[in-house]
């Protein structure tokens, strides 16, 4: 057993450390929000630009602010049910999670001014869960058709050509292991030509034909976390016609994923009964906190008394992220005996590891967004839509540390993600004091190409109300549905690519008080 140890290190995660892809997908994961607000506002999914009276008005147009006509207190309970169906190799792998949450909590206070037709306003306070990274998923399935020792090995080289050595801080490094603790991949040079460096497989040698290899691979990842939202906002009316607001946005993100990789069960057709190793494990663990600001400026125009029109626009979140990164390789050989010496070359089982986590800083952009909308309300309720465009290729990560450049990862981010429409639709009816609405949220797709899965996430939702004087309460249920693409490695071989369904089912209840 061997650990690689030093007291600390901050370095940039570069691709060959920490996958560009994890960046490239991280920044869409941030910018792109779940169905959050109070139980009434999930209910009609999350359609508010042009609707008021209700404290999530402030993530979306604290315009709507300026409707309260009392002062409000509100706290919201949540359970959050997430369900995840992978699909490898013919092989269908189910997994789910549950967890216990606080979607929000709020006030708001109102205040009457009366100059010309300016009638006050309220400002308020609010806490809100943006996205919930709660759920995991389990992978596996037997792939004929290759190794992560290929990527082991595409990696050593892609190194050695452009450094010239193995980063140890890297996967393909801990795999070679200058001490030849590892031997999961061999590096050695051209004797008539030192600059030519070569990587092969100590596991699988070609020496003799062993055949097509088939092994059992097994991907299981635990996320926890949440990103949420800090609003502080004033939303004001003039003449009961205009309404206008603005909110500063202080947002976090906690972000954890741990995602345990696993081959096993190799066996070659040729030679049933060779058996070099039974088993080899990567462990890779992401810790991701930050916190960024932004700004929502919008307004409401009521030109009669049943119509209403919105409109707000979120400036770009400015993050400050600290990104930590920890990963081991380990081997279980089966008295592998790697130079025909068993009193010398006999590997049983080896570990590797970092020692401590990598540790860097950077700042990540995510793009801005436009809401456009419109209510009718009449005495029995009201039905409200809107329109949301977000330029998911405007994701940027930069560094304020000399030399170090995210130019390849931006780069990629362009060409990947495109403009996506977001539309969501609500309806309310009441009778008395009681209340039933339904609403539906559709976020589209933000790949230019969407490959094989369905990259749109469609949310059903449903709730039930119920208001007097004194306080009110509202319960929510919210179903979602997408799919994901999970490339569990890239090889020259073969690079397998999973399909993961996910379902996530919200129930959240606010209780309200009104003073």
């Amino acid at each position: 057993m061997k650990k690689i140890t030093l007291f600390l290190v901050i370095v940039l995660l570069t691709p060959f450390v920490s996958k560009a892809q994890d960046f490239i997908d991280n920044a869409l994961l941030f910018s792109r929000y779940q169905t959050s607000g109070s139980a009434r506002f999930q209910a009609i999914g999350g359609a508010g630009t042009a609707l008021g009276g209700d404290y999530s008005s402030a993530l979306v147009n604290p315009a709507g602010l300026g409707m309260f006509n009392r002062s409000e207190f509100t706290f919201s309970l949540g359970f959050t049910d997430a369900a995840t169906n992978a699909s490898y190799f013919g092989q269908n792998t189910t997994d789910t999670r549950g967890a216990v949450n606080v979607p929000g909590l709020s006030y708001v206070q109102k205040h009457d001014y009366s100059s010309g037709k300016f009638l006050g306003g309220a400002f308020g306070a609010s806490y809100t869960r943006t996205n919930n990274f709660n759920t995991n998923y389990q992978i596996s399935g037997i792939n004929d058709r290759s190794t992560l020792i290929d990527f082991f090995i595409d990696d050593a080289v892609d190194q050695f050509n452009e450094f010239g050595d193995l980063d140890p801080f890297s996967l393909s490094g801990m795999a070679y292991d200058p001490d030849f603790d590892m031997l999961l991949i061999d590096v050695f040079q051209d004797p008539n030509n030192p600059s030519n460096t070569f990587v092969s497989s100590r596991v699988f040698p070609d020496v003799f034909d062993l055949g097509n290899l088939t092994n059992r691979q097994t991907e299981i990842s635990t996320r926890k976390g949440l990103q949420s939202q800090f609003s502080l906002s004033y939303g004001g009316n003039y003449d009961d016609t205009f309404f206008f607001g603005a909110t500063l946005g202080i947002t976090t993100i906690r972000y954890i994923n741990e995602i345990n990789y696993r081959e096993d069960q190799f066996t070659f057709d040729q030679d049933p009964n060779y058996n070099a190793l039974d088993f080899l494990s990567v462990t890779e663990t992401f810790d991701i906190q930050g916190s960024g600001v932004n700004l929502t400026l919008g307004g409401i125009y009521r030109p009669l008394d049943f119509l209403q029109f919105g409109i707000s626009y979120v400036t770009p979140t400015y993050f400050n992220i600290t990104d930590s990164y920890f990963a081991s390789v380990e081997a279980d050989w089966n008295n592998f005996d790697y130079d025909n010496n068993p009193a010398t070359s006999q590997l049983n089982n080896t570990y590797v590891d970092f020692g401590v986590p990598l540790v860097s800083e950077y700042d990540l952009r995510t793009p801005a967004r436009l809401r456009l909308g419109a209510t009718a309300i009449s005495k029995f309720g009201f039905a409200t839509a809107e329109i949301e465009f977000v330029n998911h290729k405007g994701a940027r990560y930069s560094s304020n540390i000399a030399g170090f450049s995210y130019d390849a990862e931006n780069s990629i981010i362009r060409e990947v993600y495109k403009n996506a429409i977001n539309i969501r639709t609500g309806v309310e009816f009441r009778k008395d004091k009681f209340r039933i609405r339904g609403g539906f949220n559709h976020l589209g797709n933000p790949y230019q190409n969407e490959g094989n899965t369905k990259a749109t996430v469609t949310t059903f939702s449903g709730g039930l109300g119920y208001r007097t004087s004194k306080f009110f309460v509202d319960a929510t249920l919210v179903n979602s549905r997408w799919e994901t693409e999970r490339n569990l490695y890239v090889a020259s071989t073969f690079s397998p690519v999973s399909v993961i369904q996910h379902t996530q089912n919200q129930f959240v209840v606010t209780l309200g008080f009104p003073f």
